[in-house]
């Protein structure tokens, strides 16, 4: 088979955006003045509601009976919170379970990517998927 230029460059042209489609998980890189609910968890029963808002570099998140605060990065596909601030509300116990389970995933990393509009936040044990709120 001969190649010709023209069939040689839609051969590239095709292959480069190949690459551009699947290279860059997602491109999550800066959730600032974004906000996220309506959570769905895979490997974790919810007692409350997870909420999520990004702002200036800071994330504010309400994970069951109190709230979060504190600053956030996104480094390689991977989202860190921390050191995060909570408020001392007393709450039944799974609403607090809730906030200490959730604070000791922000402050391993869990990976983040985007399905479609939502925001999906996992590490090896659990799989949270975020509806943009509003």
């Amino acid at each position: 088979m001969k190649l010709t230029t023209p069939f040689v460059a839609a051969l590239v042209l095709g292959a480069a955006a190949l690459a551009a489609c699947g290279s860059d998980d997602a491109g999550v890189t800066d959730l600032d003045g974004t906000t996220w609910g309506e959570a769905t968890v895979e490997g974790y029963e919810l007692a409350g509601t997870l909420d999520i808002m990004f702002d200036d570099g800071t994330m504010s998140v309400i994970g069951g009976c109190n709230t979060m605060n504190g600053a956030y990065s996104i480094d390689d596909g991977v989202l860190t919170a921390g050191p995060m601030v909570m408020t001392r509300m007393a709450c039944p116990d799974p609403l607090m379970d809730q906030d200490t389970w959730f604070a000791g995933l922000l402050g391993a990393g869990l990976d983040v990517m985007m399905d479609g509009d939502d925001l999906v936040l996992s590490s090896d044990d659990v799989t949270i998927t975020l509806q943009p709120a509003g």
